[in-house]
């Protein structure tokens, strides 16, 4: 039985949230353009010349705006829609969460649909939305979230099914952020503040797991960079700030667009590895912007990445200095 209305059911449209969305959207516009502008244009170029000759940030800026479209259909639609065809939604989207398994992969990952014009097509992004949508229906028609052992196997199993299948396709932050909507989910919801504490503390306990890596294979990396920074050390000091700083440049500007697009080059995600623990080790310059990790804590997130070092990286120094 449906419950009474209250702030749980009720219809509301959050302007403000909205407002910052849109302001987050521009900011990542602007950075994607940034990042991946053609510096063969000229730099004196108007803001908006750069963005289009960005390819990726003129597509973000092509969806950016699509996106008012969406929204205004999303927030056109009866709350009734959603809540009578959350189920085909969600088990749509889980059956191409099998189907993606099957694809190429791409550094490792299973998670993308290749489309036309380069564009790729990410299941798991939709699979947060179809498990907020029968999440809340599942609170909206219970007096308690998890407050029976029915509702509990229920609530659990909404999402474990999508995050299973995207650990399959080897997504492990997606999975962190489907546990993130989950946990608020349930906040806001009004469960129980020990459930609340207890799943939190089994997220932390998970986490550190997760990022644990094994220090026994320290030695192992930073042998493998003595020669490179004896190299390093050899140079001339014009030569060393050269290097470094486009080290520096290349890391930052990668670990940047990593987090928003995909990259098909294995090569190079091994090369921002070691870049990485390179520049940990190359002594500090005068004018460094980069802010390097403890070599204990450096070395244990690479380890939790699955990268070991080979001897076949090492000619990457080469492409830096002569890039």
């Amino acid at each position: 039985m449906m419950m009474s209305e209250d702030r749980r059911t009720k219809p509301f449209f959050d302007i403000l949230l909205l407002l910052n969305m849109y302001a987050l959207i521009i900011i990542g516009v602007l950075a994607i353009s940034v990042a991946t502008f053609d510096p063969d244009v000229s730099l004196d170029a108007p803001l908006l010349n750069r963005i289009i000759n960005s390819n990726s940030g003129r597509w973000q800026a092509i969806f950016s705006v699509a996106s008012i479209a969406v929204v205004w259909f999303v927030v056109s639609t009866p709350y009734e829609h959603f809540r009578n065809y959350a189920r085909l939604y969600y088990y749509g989207i889980m059956a191409l969460l099998v189907l993606v398994l099957g694809m190429s992969s791409i550094r490792s990952v299973s998670a993308w649909f290749q489309l036309s014009l380069g564009r790729m097509f990410q299941p798991s992004e939709f699979a947060k939305i179809t498990m907020i949508l029968m999440l809340a229906r599942t609170i909206a028609n219970t007096p308690k979230p998890m407050g029976t052992f029915k509702n509990v196997l229920r609530m659990f199993y909404l999402f474990l099914l999508p995050a299973g299948f995207t650990f399959l396709q080897g997504e492990t932050g997606t999975v962190l952020v489907m546990g993130v909507i989950f946990y608020l989910m349930l906040f806001f919801g009004g469960a129980d503040w020990k459930w609340l504490v207890g799943l939190f503390l089994l997220a932390a306990a998970g986490v550190t797991a997760l990022l644990s890596g094994d220090v026994r294979l320290q030695p192992v990396l930073y042998a493998n960079l003595g020669s490179a920074v004896g190299r390093f050390l050899a140079l001339g000091d014009e030569a060393r700030e050269t290097f470094r700083g486009r080290l520096e440049h290349f890391c930052r500007a990668y670990a940047f667009l990593a987090q928003v697009m995909p990259w098909v080059d294995v090569d190079l995600e091994r090369l921002f590895l070691y870049g990485r623990l390179l520049l940990v080790e190359l002594p500090p310059g005068e004018n460094s912007p980069i802010c390097t990790l403890p070599k204990s804590k450096s070395a244990r997130f690479s380890t939790a990445s699955s990268w070991r070092p080979k001897a076949t990286v090492f000619p990457a120094e080469r492409s830096l200095a002569s890039a």
